[in-house]
């Protein structure tokens, strides 16, 4: 649609800062996925970010561990033992 002389992509484009084409490449993945919206069932998109999910909770645990242990287990040991784990 065309108001103004200006293509609608340009005008919201100088209103937000962003360029043309990125509104453009927006819009498109509007369009091409909205239909998405009103199917029922899941999407291999869905199972995909279940997959995701599950291995970065897998990931933050691996980490909380690692952190809980040098944040109280690696104080009570030596200087010299701190040092040894690192080099």
């Amino acid at each position: 649609m065309v108001r103004q002389g200006r293509p609608d992509g340009l005008r919201a484009s100088e209103r937000v800062w962003v360029r043309p084409n990125q509104i453009y490449n927006w819009k498109k993945q509007l369009f091409d996925g909205a239909a998405s919206v009103f199917e029922g069932g899941t999407s291999a998109e869905g199972v995909i970010n279940e997959a995701q999910v599950d291995l970065l909770y897998r990931q933050i645990g691996q980490l909380k561990v690692e952190n809980d242990f040098f944040g109280t287990q690696a104080r009570q040991l030596s200087r010299a033992e701190r040092r040894a784990m690192i080099t």
